[in-house]
């Protein structure tokens, strides 16, 4: 490609700014910025007008150059021809209308960023644009006409010159991949999106006492929304302090009933922060103010900071993570200790297989599951009572493994025993470790 005949061509019939015309070549040539690159280009085709400037399509060159705004192509004028050329006369990019060489307007939007990142606190940010439509449309305008295969966008062009002021001007680093903020400006108008990456905190969680559900409800934990006695509203609001963020949501590795303690090491679960304004935070801190504000109701451990791969991670594993649980079950009939002998025997290593139960069928898919049952101890408190210990696999549901649940729980205790349970307090006593090593 004859670079030099093309710009000639491109300048000819538009008038375009040092930048704009750098960057239709932008792939052409290494550690030039586009206004760098345009200058040179039509210092270029000044030189090759002033080797013959007794041609007229050279000194019409030249006046294209003159009004395109080169300054040494209008001094050339004014020396060799005594022709100066009135700045009413200097059209403007035909691209940009002169808005990529103004250094004032870049530096205008940078500090209207600055000042909306100095309330968050990060390390990494990334720059989107959303560029004036006509103004793209004029940029492809001139791609097409002339079948331009080297230059690169508008949109790149700009977020690279915002970037690199930001940059400079702070201690935060450009991040590609996984920015912490995202700050996308309307160019020209320098309005504002600032988008914070969320934080995500993994824990575990006890429940201590019974009647308390894991949600808040469809509004999570909100500065707006009333508090609701939840694990959500425990975890969450202690955090959405200490983040200053806007609401957390938490996601369990599974849930208990409301009537269910869950004991031991707790639960897992991830809590995600929306818009934190704070990113680092005491963790320690943090435990500390969740059992204060819970007055004791709930403790998590092991927190730490994670990705928000961890989500679906906890979840996934969840249903397949061991579980022991404690079932203190009192029966309608007598218990027979022979029976209870027959459930150890019984269940060891073994399938069930669980239809949907009739409690949750309104809110869950009617469908067949297979969990496993470890195996089951058993100790007779009274003569229709039974402290069961019950070792499975994640998803199992318990109170229907019990009570056979009409028969969509096969087999189940209840079967061997002849009799249905009066009453069942359950708690979770274990809950095994699936996450460690995957935070990322």
């Amino acid at each position: 490609m004859d670079i030099i005949r093309k710009t000639e061509e491109i300048i000819s019939r538009y008038p375009l700014c040092n930048t704009c015309l750098g960057r239709l070549f932008s792939s052409l040539g290494y550690g030039l910025e586009n206004s760098q690159r345009g200058f040179a280009l039509k210092t270029m085709l000044l030189m090759k007008a002033y080797n013959s400037l007794e041609e007229e399509n050279n000194i019409n060159l030249v006046k294209k150059l003159a009004r395109s705004g080169f300054k040494p192509a209008m001094k050339l004028l004014e020396e060799k021809f005594n022709t100066s050329m009135d700045e009413n006369e200097v059209e403007k990019c035909f691209i940009c209308k002169g808005l990529l060489e103004e250094e004032s307007l870049f530096k205008k939007i940078s500090q209207r960023i600055l000042t909306s990142l100095r309330e968050i606190e990060s390390k990494t940010f990334l720059i989107g644009v959303r560029v004036d439509e006509s103004m793209v449309a004029r940029e492809m305008q001139v791609i097409s006409d002339f079948g331009v295969e080297t230059s690169e966008t508008l949109k790149r062009e700009i977020n690279r010159k915002i970037g690199k002021i930001i940059e400079a001007s702070s201690r935060l680093k450009v991040d590609y991949k996984d920015p912490e903020v995202t700050v996308i400006v309307d160019f020209p108008t320098g309005n504002l999106e600032v988008n914070i990456k969320p934080l995500f905190v993994y824990g575990r969680y006890r429940k201590l006492v019974r009647g308390l559900p894991q949600s808040a409800g469809k509004d999570h934990v909100r500065w707006d929304a009333p508090p609701k006695p939840s694990i959500e509203e425990y975890i969450g609001r202690p955090l959405l302090k200490v983040t200053r963020g806007e609401e957390v949501r938490l996601h369990g590795a599974g849930r208990e009933d409301v009537d269910v303690l869950t004991l031991g090491s707790g639960r897992p679960f991830v809590a995600e922060v929306l818009r934190p304004r704070i990113r680092c935070i005491d963790l320690n801190e943090l435990a500390r103010r969740i059992r204060e504000y819970s007055e004791g109701k709930v403790e998590v451990e092991d927190l730490r900071i994670v990705a928000r791969s961890m989500v679906e991670k906890i979840k996934v594993l969840s249903e397949k993570a061991v579980k022991l649980y404690r079932a203190i079950v009192t029966f309608e009939g007598d218990v027979d200790e022979k029976d209870l002998k027959s459930i150890e025997s019984s269940f060891k290593n073994i399938l069930i297989k669980q239809q949907t139960p009739l409690r949750v069928l309104k809110r869950r898919a009617d469908k067949v599951r297979s969990k496993i049952v470890y195996y089951v101890k058993t100790k007779k408190i009274s003569s229709n009572t039974v402290e069961f210990l019950i070792k499975c696999q994640g998803g199992l549901y318990v109170k229907e493994l019990i009570t056979g649940d009409a028969g969509r729980t096969r087999p189940s205790f209840s079967e061997i025993l002849g009799t249905q349970p009066r009453k069942i307090v359950l708690d979770i006593l274990y809950i095994e470790e699936t996450t460690r090593g995957l935070e990322r």
